[in-house]
């Protein structure tokens, strides 16, 4: 009777913990929908609120043009705008620019608009161009400001942007622009150019100078430049085409692809995927650490080649012999002569695969 009493006093306690569980479990449920529900109820009215304050919108087209005098260098930085810039058909700088203001009435959007000024800076030969609203930097939630730059030929210009795009065409002159999370496009530029993009899109063609790029986690297109090149690229898809003059540089991770590449190809890649096409002067190409690379070789352009291989395979239709070497850095090599031999490929890669095609 005693062991009864026991397993009945047993089973009531465990019915007893289950069913207050189920409570605290009811009840935190409860506690979780009702804290997101608020949350979901105060996001909603802050986007309200938000909105209103943003109801009215004003807009204001303003120029300002400045003397070159010992003006060498000119420096434009934009949040969330466009910028244009363009040779100016005088020999002045000159600077057009819409703002763009919103405010809950048109008084407080007015307000906002008249506050912003951009602020002219000229110091060791270079003009900044900063856009202020009362002193402070300007609110891109309630004001943004687009900007058509116009330089005269042989000043070098300048541009940063973030979150805007970049349209920068026709100048003579040496160009140095960087864009984080924005679009840029870069043509017919006749100088030096250095270009950075962070997070984007960028487009160039039709280049008359050297350029020297760089790419982070970004979509890159280039054409058509006359000019040497010096590539750094990192978690990129970059492609490179009809390039006159020599590429060299660096790439990790992502892929890189050249096409029509007239000069010397020497690039250093670390997990990168590489393909070459139509290649038309030597290449010289070192793989680390992963990527795959393809070549492809017109037997009517010519090529002498020379490729080793560890941690991967070759792999080709060509009537090239592929030995097995042991004791050594690269245990696959493959070399010989594609149509005439006239250029020269050289290949070292480790833990990739190479694959060799004709046409």
């Amino acid at each position: 009777m005693f062991v009864s009493q026991k397993r009945s006093v047993l089973l009531a306690s465990v019915a007893f913990l289950f069913l207050l569980s189920v409570f605290d479990i009811t009840f935190f449920e409860e506690d979780i929908f009702e804290r997101f529900g608020k949350q979901f109820v105060n996001e909603q009215k802050m986007k309200e609120i938000s909105g209103a304050n943003r109801a009215f919108t004003v807009t204001a087209q303003l120029q300002s043009e400045i003397a070159k005098k010992d003006i060498q260098e000119v420096l434009l930085a934009s949040r969330r705008g466009k910028v244009t810039l363009m040779r100016s058909d005088s020999s002045n700088i000159r600077l057009d620019y819409t703002i763009t203001a919103t405010g809950a009435n048109s008084e407080a959007a007015n307000r906002r608009r008249e506050a912003v000024k951009v602020e002219e800076n000229i110091q060791n030969g270079q003009l900044s161009l900063m856009t202020k609203a009362n002193g402070k930097s300007i609110d891109p939630d309630y004001v943004s400001v687009d900007y058509v730059l116009s330089l005269p030929d042989g000043m070098k210009a300048v541009i940063q942007n973030e979150d805007g795009t970049v349209r920068i065409s026709g100048v003579s002159g040496n160009v140095s622009a960087s864009s984080v999370s924005g679009l840029m496009e870069i043509v017919d530029v006749k100088g030096e150019l250095s270009v950075k993009s962070t997070y984007g899109t960028l487009y160039i063609a039709d280049i008359t100078g050297n350029v020297d790029l760089v790419s982070r986690s970004s979509k890159v297109n280039m054409d058509h430049t006359q000019g040497n090149l010096v590539l750094d690229n990192q978690s990129s898809t970059t492609y490179l085409t009809d390039i006159t003059g020599k590429v060299t540089g660096k790439t990790q991770y992502g892929s890189v692809y050249f096409r029509e590449i007239k000069g010397f190809v020497d690039v250093n890649g670390r997990g990168t995927d590489m393909q070459f096409d139509h290649m038309q002067g030597d290449t010289q190409i070192v793989s680390k650490a992963g990527g795959n690379m393809t070549f492809i070789l017109p037997k009517d352009e010519g090529y002498t080649l020379d490729a080793a291989v560890s941690g991967g395979r070759i792999q080709t239709l060509l009537p090239l012999p592929i030995q097995n070497v042991k004791d050594s850095e690269y245990e696959t090599h493959m070399s010989g002569i594609v149509g005439k031999g006239t250029r020269k490929v050289d290949i070292r890669m480790k833990s990739g695969d190479l694959i060799v095609q004709g046409k």
